[in-house]
């Protein structure tokens, strides 16, 4: 396991990204689609990710995780393009979440809480230990 806290924005890791809660549920993308599936391994696709420039890359498609819209609180999170210096696809890992650079009081979650078939969206409400917001690369 890795702790993130100490890679710098340029730095990259590879690997799935599992729930803090329950490490057997990780983020899957499923065509742009993000939600949370267990029997996820770094060999299925739509189960590794690559952090790197502070962007959360899919390794089979390349795409980055991105709000679907203008992000805000309950904006669903997809996988998209990301254009030039686009704040909004970028993270900062902190404290076991992921923020987002373009407003960093909005954080990667889930909602319904953390459970099979849980969609990513963007929390506002998210703070040290909420299991429905922290996460683990492994």
């Amino acid at each position: 396991m890795l702790c993130l806290a100490f890679l710098g924005a340029n730095e990259a890791h590879a690997g799935m990204i599992v729930s803090d809660q329950d490490r057997a549920l990780a983020i899957r993308a499923y065509g742009n689609r993000l939600s949370l599936q267990i029997g996820c391994s770094e060999k299925i696709e739509g189960c590794s990710w690559t952090f790197r420039g502070g962007q959360l890359i899919d390794d089979a498609s390349g795409l980055a995780i991105r709000p679907a819209q203008v992000g805000g609180q309950g904006a669903a999170l997809v996988l998209g393009r990301c254009e030039g210096q686009d704040a909004s696809c970028r993270w900062v890992y902190s404290g076991g979440q992921f923020r987002n650079a373009a407003d960093r009081s909005l954080s990667i979650g889930v909602q319904g809480g953390a459970r099979r078939g849980s969609e990513l969206i963007l929390r506002n409400d998210c703070r040290p230990g909420l299991p429905d917001c922290s996460w683990v690369i492994r």
